[in-house]
């Protein structure tokens, strides 16, 4: 009787730990196949003059369908409160993807939800932006701001030796709204209208404050920001969702509002745009640089070792959208 029970046993605990190991090897070579980081090129794109591409079949940078809840808008996470040994580290052409891709996790993200003022306090996502001056950064942490998943949506910063004002803009609320939207229906079913409202009104006067902050007013940010080293970038779609949509005359509405509050931006070396290829691939999104932005700064970055031997430290301040390298300032 004790054999037969013995066995019986054997039996189980040998089955259940070939289980066991099959599972566990599946499972390791699924999180070694998803950790995979895809090396790409992405040039840089200069787009003044240029039409867009028609529609290619991409899915359209949608808002998420949020629940209810509050919204958190500042992720503050280990790197920003890293003390002066964890400066700034910069990528290599070796790293740049993977580096990039756990920046952008780990930085403040620019795009947040807002709770409703109804009985639910159901949350909504909005266009958004905001300001920040780099004398609140003069200590051992550091600024850090990123955008991800960025599927078609816009996004537009100005930055100076002073300070950053950076904004996202939801594709299917600016620029291609869907009709299932509150939007459609409030501004009379006009898509001119819902861009003044939501895009240039945002960009003149704000929108929102405390918890329910959507934007920060470039018009009241722009002394606090303008120097002689400021700069601005428009980064978008190479595509349109809609084969008969153009966003061009948007995008020069953007631009032709931040010249009005910073004149010096009238100057065309003053601005870059930079486009990149929507994908809709969630892995890829997941697990690459595509589809990100990044912008980091440091008050107290390292610079490099002089002849004489002796190294110092300078503000520095970069911009990258995916892999290219947009903005680099150090002083």
């Amino acid at each position: 009787m004790n054999i037969v029970l013995f066995t019986v046993l054997l039996a189980i605990y040998c089955s259940t730990a070939n289980v066991i190991l099959r599972y566990s090897n599946s499972a390791d070579e699924f999180s070694q196949k998803n950790a995979r980081v895809v090396n790409y090129g992405i040039s840089k794109h200069s787009l003044f003059e240029r039409k867009l591409n028609s529609r290619d079949g991409r899915s359209k940078c949608s808002a998420p369908k949020r629940g209810p809840g509050i919204a958190e808008r500042s992720l503050v996470v280990s790197f920003d409160n890293s003390t002066i040994d964890r400066r700034m580290k910069l990528p290599t052409p070796e790293n740049i993807a993977k580096y990039i891709r756990d920046e952008t996790n780990e930085a403040e993200p620019v795009v947040w939800g807002v709770r409703d003022t109804n009985a639910a306090k159901t949350e909504y996502d909005v266009n958004t932006s905001l300001f920040e001056e780099y004398k609140f950064y003069q200590n051992d942490d550091g600024l850090s701001l990123s955008a991800t998943h960025l599927t078609g949506c816009t996004m537009l910063a100005i930055i100076s030796r002073k300070g950053i004002w950076i904004g996202h803009f939801w594709e299917n609320i600016a620029f291609s709204i869907d009709k299932t939207n509150q939007f459609w229906e409030r501004y009379k079913k006009d898509q001119d209208k819902i861009f003044e409202e939501t895009v240039i009104k945002g960009m003149r006067n704000g929108k929102g404050s405390g918890e329910n902050k959507q934007q920060d007013s470039l018009r009241l940010a722009a002394p606090k920001l303008d120097d002689d080293h400021i700069k601005a970038y428009l980064v978008h779609p190479s595509s349109n969702w809609e084969e008969n949509g153009d966003y061009r005359g948007y995008w020069d509405r953007m631009k032709a509002e931040a010249v009005t509050h910073i004149p010096k931006l009238g100057q065309s070396d003053r601005w870059v745009e930079q486009a990149y290829v929507p994908t809709s691939n969630k892995r890829t999104l997941r697990y690459t640089p595509r589809g990100t932005l990044l912008f980091k700064y440091d008050a107290k970055h390292r610079s490099e070792t002089s002849s004489e031997g002796a190294s110092g430290t300078q503000q520095l301040a970069m911009l990258w959208s995916e892999t290219t390298e947009l903005h680099r300032d150090a002083w």
